[in-house]
């Protein structure tokens, strides 16, 4: 009788030890699983801009400025529930491959997008990892 007085609270003090355990993977794991939206919420959001970047050329060369402004637009539009203001978009004209002539902008060249957003990975308040996440895709200038 004596020993099981002893161990009376040795069954709280492991189940409080496991469960804690238990649910910092559980809610690791959603956090995970958070950030991976984040990412692909930003692949979105990149080929989004890159296809506006593709067709806001107009009916002559396009306005390098005019194509940014635009492409940051659809860029932070597409990203529906990223923070805009902590997204860094770059947009860079690329020469045609098929027949580069150093004229940037003109039909056949490409719009590079890439689009970096930061993460970070907390369980239970407690800071565990963090990063940038980034993304970039081309598209053919029409």
């Amino acid at each position: 009788m004596n020993r099981l007085r002893s161990q009376r609270g040795q069954t709280a003090v492991e189940f409080a030890l496991c469960v804690t355990v238990f649910f910092m993977l559980v809610f690791g794991l959603l956090k995970v699983a958070t950030i991976y939206g984040d990412y692909v919420a930003l692949q979105h959001a990149a080929r989004d801009g890159s296809r506006k970047g593709s067709v806001t050329r107009g009916t002559g060369n396009a306005n390098s400025a005019a194509v940014d402004a635009a492409v940051t637009t659809a860029v932070q539009q597409a990203g529906s529930f990223l923070d805009p203001t902590q997204m860094g978009i770059t947009v860079t004209g690329l020469d045609s491959n098929a027949s580069p002539n150093g004229i940037l902008w003109e039909a056949h060249d490409r719009v590079e997008v890439t689009v970096t957003y930061p993460w970070k990975l907390d369980v239970l308040g407690l800071p565990v990892w963090s990063g940038t996440m980034s993304t970039t895709t081309q598209a053919i200038i029409e």
